[in-house]
């Protein structure tokens, strides 16, 4: 039997079932994410893009003309999701998507997506300081110092020249030769795959132009 006259359930709007799904799936997913290795839930400060503007994703391998940042969350969540099989030993592609990942949790700070903000952020922030962990890239560090610093090593990668790539990797990582080895070989991250799971069905919400 469906709701009757008088049943909230029976009034209330699509967008106001969809937006409470989207936050017990936030709630839930903090929960899983501290559980899965991202720690109690404190994550470290990151320090402000030089010049105060958003980072660029330039060298991410993203399509001219898409949304770079929808584009960053198709592909990451896509990738991490199996990392052994979806990115394997595929070194400039898992820092191309180490990068995106580090353009989308960055963007989300941007006005274009403050409606959502305070749904995804905290967990895609648990998520990029299990990424940096995973990568061993400094945990405050500026995101378009990570991401410039990825582009820059994929690119080299790209070339052959893995010497170039842990020069660039420098910049973000104390240890380069660490980074490429581990970017040769990504385990699972929960935290981060959560995260992406949480942000895509927020944005599903967002773009159906359900947010208050």
């Amino acid at each position: 039997m469906g709701p009757h006259a008088g049943d909230p359930a029976a009034v209330r709007a699509p967008g106001t079932t969809r937006r409470l799904a989207v936050a017990g799936l936030a709630a839930s997913l903090a929960a899983c994410a501290r559980q899965g290795g991202a720690g109690s839930g404190s994550v470290p400060a990151v320090a402000a893009d030089p010049g105060g503007g958003p980072p660029s994703p330039a060298g991410l391998g993203l399509q001219p003309g898409s949304d770079p940042v929808f584009a960053s969350l198709l592909h990451t969540q896509s990738a991490f999701a199996a990392p052994a099989s979806r990115i394997g030993r595929n070194l400039p592609y898992a820092a191309r998507l180490s990068g995106m990942y580090e353009y989308l949790v960055a963007m989300m700070w941007e006005p274009r997506f403050l409606a959502m903000a305070a749904v995804v952020q905290p967990s895609l922030a648990l998520g990029r300081a299990q990424l940096r962990e995973v990568l061993g890239l400094g945990p405050g560090l500026a995101p378009d110092t990570v991401i410039r610093a990825l582009a820059a090593a994929a690119a080299a990668l790209d070339r052959g020249d893995r010497a170039a790539a842990e020069r660039a990797l420098a910049a973000a990582a104390p240890e380069p030769a660490r980074t490429l080895a581990t970017l040769g070989a990504l385990p699972a991250m929960p935290a981060v795959t959560n995260s992406l799971a949480l942000t895509q069905r927020a944005w599903s919400v967002y773009i159906d132009g359900d947010w208050p």
